[in-house]
């Protein structure tokens, strides 16, 4: 509990705040710039994608191999293949998780 206490932490967690707040802000404003510009709005559209990649990369092999796990590598791809299929939010969210279960009680890590 006292990690969760650092002023470094709280003081990023203000920041994305802040950040958050300011992009919600300026949405409509600049949303109307993107459709005059179709270079920086596919641009933007490729880094929305790219920063999802890389938190999901992140999350799924963890910061070092003792917390690798296979059967969450197979949910992470299952759910990014019903993805990039388009399914919907909802059974992405189930998929991903079921396949993670199963494999974890069939034993994998």
């Amino acid at each position: 509990m006292t990690e969760l206490i650092n002023p470094t932490v709280i003081a990023a967690v203000a920041l994305l705040a802040i950040g958050t707040f300011v992009l919600r802000a300026l949405g409509p404003t600049v949303g109307g710039r993107l459709e005059k510009r179709p270079l920086l709005k596919r641009a933007v559209q490729a880094a929305t994608y790219l920063l999802l990649i890389g938190v999901s990369i992140t999350a799924t092999l963890g910061s070092s191999l003792e917390t690798f796990s296979v059967a969450r590598l197979c949910g992470v791809l299952t759910g990014g293949i019903l993805a990039w299929r388009k399914a919907g939010f909802l059974w992405i969210v189930v998929a991903a998780s079921a396949t993670t279960a199963i494999l974890r009680l069939l034993g994998l890590p």
